[in-house]
């Protein structure tokens, strides 16, 4: 039972991720549209005075999740394995 809820974790653990790295793209195309790329350019990308340090903010918060996540993935395949050889039975 408890390896079915390590990989529930880890399943929801890689979605997150992916959702992560999905951010930059959707802000790029928000951009792209006419729009503040939520929040990097308020008035659009072309009246957008500073553009850079948001963007390096962005890059860097996603990254930190992600970095986050793969740590937190890293334990729960360690916890899955730990659940595994707790539920085989004992040899012999």
């Amino acid at each position: 039972m408890g390896s079915v809820v390590f990989r529930v974790v880890i399943g929801a653990l890689v979605v997150f991720a992916i959702v992560l790295a999905l951010i930059p793209l959707l802000a790029a195309l928000d951009l792209a549209r006419g729009g503040s790329g939520f929040g990097i350019c308020p008035d659009g990308v072309w009246l957008c005075s500073d553009p850079y340090l948001p963007v390096v903010r962005l890059t860097g918060l996603v990254g930190l999740g992600i970095g986050a996540v793969a740590v937190g993935i890293r334990f729960a395949r360690r916890g899955l394995r730990w659940a595994e050889r707790q539920e085989m039975p004992p040899p012999g």
